[in-house]
């Protein structure tokens, strides 16, 4: 990976540093700020292509070898076996929907015998 950047890192952090705390010099110190922050998304961006392309390199070289990673795979065994689980959970999520709404519904009170008007 390239490292042209830690310079670049050094002197914008340097030009933070060093800058008046002046509110005239706040724009400036934001403007030096945003580029520290593109600087260090660069770096990211670098390391992120790094890992993908040795991962790339590794897939090509399992497949010269006439191996691939991990077994076949049947898709529709699989999005069976999701839509399974999801029908299942909705199920779990119905019951404690039920359980809630029992727990919140009015109670109906029940006379008492007294209350009753007798003919």
């Amino acid at each position: 990976m390239k490292t042209n950047t830690t310079d670049a890192k050094r002197l914008i952090q340097q030009a933070i540093s060093t800058m008046p705390d002046d509110f005239t010099l706040s724009e400036a110190r934001y403007h030096l700020k945003a580029a520290l922050s593109h600087v260090e998304n660069v770096e990211q961006k670098r390391q992120r292509r790094e890992v993908t392309q040795r991962q790339n390199e590794m897939n090509a070289q399992f497949k010269k070898m006439g191996t691939l990673q991990g077994p076949a795979i049947d898709l529709k065994e699989s999005l069976k076996a999701i839509d399974d689980m999801i029908a299942s959970e909705q199920k779990k999520l119905d019951e404690i929907v039920a359980k809630r709404q029992s727990r919140n519904a009015p109670k109906e009170i029940e006379p008492l015998e007294d209350d009753l008007i007798r003919d």
